[in-house]
C-alpha cells in the first residue's frame, strides 16, 4: 500500500519501541496532592450526606437548567384545577349491612349531604360578601374620581355590573 504513494497513520501502523514514551509510568508512594481523598469507595449515602451538608450551609447555587426542566402535572395546574386538592374527603362510614345498629355518633348519608349543603351555602355567602366589598370599593373610587373633577354625583348612584 505504501509503495503506491498512499500515506497512512504512522502512530497506528508503525511499531514503536515504547508506546508509553513521554508518560510517567510510576505511581509515587507518598503523594501530597491526594491526601484529601480517602482510600475507601464512596457510597450513595456519602453523596447524600455531603449534599445535605451543602444545603445546611446556605444552599448550593441554583440549578441553571431549572427553567428548562419539564414541570410536573401539579406544577402546571392553575388555581381552578388546584381546588380539587382542597376537597373534603368523607371519613369512613359504618357498614350499613352490619348486624348491629350503628351508634348515634356515626355519620349517615343524610348527615353528609347536610354538611355538604352547609359548606356550599357558606361558600356562596363568602362569595357574595367579597362581591359586595368589591362593589363598595369601586363606588368609593368613582365618587373620589368625581370629587377630584368637581362633579357631584347623586347619592343613589351605584355601579350596576
Amino acid at each position: 500500500m505504501a509503495d503506491k504513494g498512499e500515506k497512512f497513520d504512522t502512530d497506528l501502523y508503525t511499531p514503536a519501541e515504547n508506546k508509553f514514551a513521554g508518560y510517567n509510568t510510576t505511581i509515587p508512594a507518598d503523594d501530597d496532592e491526594d491526601q484529601d481523598m480517602t482510600a475507601r469507595a464512596f457510597s450513595v449515602d456519602d453523596a447524600k450526606r455531603e449534599l445535605a451538608e451543602v444545603d445546611e450551609d446556605g444552599g448550593a447555587a441554583p440549578d441553571p437548567f431549572d427553567e428548562y426542566r419539564r414541570k410536573s402535572v401539579y406544577e402546571r395546574e392553575d388555581a381552578y384545577h388546584k381546588r380539587r386538592m382542597d376537597q373534603f374527603i368523607s371519613p369512613a362510614r359504618p357498614d350499613p349491612f352490619a348486624d348491629q345498629t350503628p351508634g348515634p355518633e356515626t355519620r349517615t348519608y343524610k348527615d353528609i349531604m347536610a354538611e355538604q349543603q352547609l359548606r356550599r351555602d357558606e361558600a356562596e355567602v363568602q362569595r357574595k360578601i367579597q362581591q359586595k366589598l368589591r362593589q363598595q370599593a369601586d363606588e368609593a373610587a368613582l365618587k373620589k374620581a368625581a370629587a377630584a373633577q368637581g362633579v357631584e354625583l347623586p347619592s343613589e348612584v351605584g355601579l350596576f355590573i
